[in-house]
């Protein structure tokens, strides 16, 4: 194997300067310090390269003469190694392809450097024309070099972590497929698969957990995808799948389903139990773009859009880049939203079923937008997520909920539980509890006049840690709800050890009730579930007579829903201590 560099002025390091390009800014301090090592020994051997003429003998690296046929004149002891490469001897003639680049060299009288293999060493030949029509060549081993190279090669190309192909290899492999595709007038599936809310892994882990997670995570989806698949890690937590042999939407909606199945098993690493979730965008070549850049676009857009339809994949659409400008937006509004006092808590209440009383309420986020009015938390809480703006506003929350409790207090009304939700980066977050503590002494606020919602989902992220930040908050005195119960993955062993008073069933099991005499299996089996525990039931999203009769009639304990009031700002909300609650609820069945 050789490879043939020209060089103007004789230099024999431009060669290597040019073979590095593209790869040195791959290379850390270690390898900058190895090849400056190389590099100056070949300065050190172009400078006293005329003197090496002089004492071929003594120069432990090959030298040679060889004629205009090629016919070899001189050779070192150093030279063997490239005589047993060339198969020849002393006075014998080199291989023809030689020949020709002597031939070349004696015409242009230029020097020249060529590369060349012997067996495993790696060696560059400057061959030098003298008068007379002769050569010389002065060989130098490159080998630790060309291994060097090698390295700098697979850094630029893989990931280390994973071991799979990087961004940009993927990006390479695009390219040639999606031209491909174009030529052959087919299709080509473009998958990117994030694990959603990676960060908060690598503070909730460690880096060493989560850099195993990610290695685990790349080996499913290479066990899982197709032998002509091409897989790669693009981002910190993003991988670029291409399938070629899927080309319909509907079998590329199968294969996804499958690979999200798979690939969401919890991970079980140093004794850890993790559960993670992942999303899945995906875009068509050649239907939503044919250039390697619109199809990653397209695919990105794809995925970021499952954080606002909380779908675990999502087709590209047109129209996607225009939400997406609309949520950086949204995003970018928000960090004004809190310095501007744009937000506000409106109050829903909370009706128990047995003592036909007002027990409670929950406190539930409005943000009234300058220009557009009234903006639905639905939207802004995924915007608030993703622009790292959630904590910031839930400790707002906290404050200005304790803050309410603190003018109902000194107006003479009487305590009923102020539910506050907590986010499950507010709960994984070191500090919780000494804040949720400061808050409530700065307000004067008592254990009978606030309570804590945690989602189930929020839990599953680390569900021994906030088993033990509950434990903490129960210390407190204060009431647990477990908020969208039936929504999460906690297991029945991780429920009984959670410390909660209370379970939220989520309205999607409420708004299938048309007929108070349905069975329901599902909705009743957690009904049934939480009494076997001794907690109360709460039901949200009640809103008809039928719903509330179910209810009624399974026995839970407290309705909050449209059926009994909608949210209201605080100076309205509190009409809701004076309605005959008796009379309401026979109204209302």
């Amino acid at each position: 194997m050789l490879s043939i560099f020209t060089d103007l002025d004789g230099s024999i390091l431009w060669p290597l300067l040019t073979t590095l390009f593209g790869l040195a800014l791959c290379t850390c301090m270690i390898v900058i310090n190895k090849l400056h090592y190389y590099l100056h020994k070949i300065k050190k051997m172009n400078a006293v390269l005329s003197d090496l003429t002089l004492i071929p003998l003594a120069n432990p690296n090959p030298v040679l003469g060889v004629d205009r046929m090629g016919v070899i004149t001189f050779a070192n002891h150093g030279s063997e190694i490239i005589l047993a490469e060339w198969k020849v001897s002393l006075n014998e003639r080199v291989p023809p392809e030689w020949r020709e680049i002597i031939h070349q060299i004696l015409i242009s009288k230029k020097i020249q450097n060529v590369e060349m293999r012997c067996g495993e060493q790696s060696y560059i030949l400057t061959i030098v024309p003298k008068q007379h029509n002769f050569v010389n060549l002065y060989g130098m081993e490159i080998t630790p070099y060309k291994n060097l190279e090698k390295e700098l090669l697979n850094r630029a190309i893989s990931d280390e972590q994973t071991k799979l192909p990087n961004r940009v290899a993927f990006k390479q492999s695009l390219d040639v497929k999606s031209l491909e595709a174009k030529r052959t007038k087919s299709k080509l599936g473009i998958l990117v698969a994030r694990i959603d809310d990676f960060s908060q892994l690598v503070y909730t882990y460690g880096q060493e957990i989560s850099s195993q997670l990610l290695y685990e995570f790349s080996q499913r989806l290479t066990t899982f995808a197709n032998k002509n698949s091409t897989i790669a890690r693009i981002s910190e937590s993003e991988f670029g799948l291409l399938e070629p042999k899927m080309t319909e939407s509907s079998i590329l909606a199968d294969y996804v389903t499958n690979l999200i199945e798979k690939c969401t098993q919890p991970y079980f690493i140093h004794n850890r139990n993790i559960v993670i979730s992942i999303s899945i965008g995906i875009t068509i070549c050649p239907n939503d773009g044919d250039s390697a850049e619109i199809l990653s676009r397209n695919a990105q857009l794809a995925v970021n859009r499952t954080s606002d339809t909380r779908n675990q994949y999502e087709f590209f659409q047109r129209g996607m880049e225009e939400q997406i400008q609309m949520k950086r937006q949204i995003i970018a509004d928000l960090h004004d939203a809190l310095g501007k006092q744009q937000f506000e808590l409106f109050y829903q209440p909370q009706i128990h079923l047995q003592t036909q009383e007002l027990v409670g309420c929950e406190a539930l986020i409005r943000w009234k937008h300058p220009q557009k009015g009234y903006i639905s938390p639905f939207y802004f809480i995924p915007a608030a997520e993703e622009g790292n703006l959630i904590m910031p506003i839930g400790e707002w929350v906290l404050n200005e909920a304790c803050g309410q409790i603190a003018k109902w207090k000194a107006a003479g009304f009487r305590p009923i539980k102020v539910a506050v939700n907590l986010s499950a980066r507010q709960i994984l977050k070191a500090g919780i509890i000494d804040f949720i503590t400061e808050t409530m002494n700065k307000n004067q606020v008592t254990e009978d006049w606030l309570a804590l919602e945690l989602t189930e989902s929020a839990l599953v992220e680390d569900q021994q840690h906030a088993i033990e930040v509950m434990k903490q908050i129960k210390s407190l005195g204060l009431d647990l709800a477990l908020d969208d119960f039936g929504t999460g993955y906690s297991s029945l062993s991780y429920l009984l050890q959670f410390p909660i008073d209370k379970i939220k069933i989520d309205r999607s099991f409420v708004k299938i009730i048309e007929n108070e005499n349905d069975e329901h299996a599902v909705t009743k089996g957690i009904i049934d579930l939480g009494h076997s525990m001794g907690l109360a039931i709460v039901v949200e999203g009640v809103e008809t007579a039928a719903q509330l009769n179910y209810f009624i009639k399974h026995k839970c304990d407290i309705i909050q829903g449209f059926i009994f009031g909608k949210p209201e700002p605080a100076e309205v909300f509190e009409k809701f201590y004076a309605v005959n609650w008796k009379s309401e609820i026979e109204r209302h069945k």
